[in-house]
């Protein structure tokens, strides 16, 4: 997630290397950067029921970002070893924008193929938001909102600081509840933020 500073482009959860782009811009090894921010320490066995996979081949996903630096034992949550705990790293949380990459070599055809990763996860998403069939009472709470402003850009700065510290606030909130063991009943929701000025037409 990026802050308003952040919000010219940034894209969050990955580092900005090409290699380890390309390595982690994978639909698991994304979900599982995702599942990590809003827990901050896991289980693998936590992980694999929330994915839906078997705990080998979510095992395969992890070593793969921890290879490159994107996530890293936690072994102080852990009773002992058996018990394997997974957190984000500093990289791993790191905010990026595709112009970080222009330098590097092939960094515009990874940060392209990014692109289309976290555009296909938007779409999944919104396509799940429009396609639920759940009664009223068995629903997760689904929202969505496409409100028009007209705002100065000091005014969208502003609203911009306002949401993420709201967000912010929740997100930590998650966390600690998970830290704590808190997660009964508990769901990884996502909520997708996008303020711009109206694109005009080409």
């Amino acid at each position: 997630m990026a802050s308003a500073a952040e919000g010219s482009g940034g894209q969050a959860g990955g580092p900005a290397d090409v290699r380890a782009l390309r390595a982690v811009a994978h639909p698991v090894r994304l979900r599982l950067i995702y599942e990590l921010q809003a827990r901050g320490i896991a289980r693998l066995t936590d992980l694999a029921q929330a994915l839906g996979l078997p705990p080998n081949q979510l095992s395969f996903h992890l070593r793969m970002l921890a290879k490159y630096g994107v996530i890293e034992d936690a072994p102080e949550a852990g009773k002992d070893r058996r018990d394997r705990f997974w957190r984000l790293t500093e990289e791993g949380r790191r905010s990026w924008s595709p112009s970080q990459l222009a330098g590097q070599p092939g960094g515009r055809e990874v940060a392209t193929h990014w692109k289309s990763r976290v555009l296909e996860r938007v779409y999944e998403a919104l396509d799940s938001l429009y396609e639920q069939h759940h009664s009223a009472e068995e629903a997760p709470v689904r929202s969505t909102n496409n409100v028009p402003m007209l705002l100065t850009r000091e005014e969208a700065d502003r609203l911009a600081d306002e949401v993420f510290a709201t967000l912010a606030r929740w997100a930590e909130h998650g966390r600690r509840q998970a830290a704590e063991g808190d997660v009964e009943g508990r769901s990884t929701y996502v909520m997708l933020t996008f303020l711009q000025p109206e694109p005009t037409e080409r």
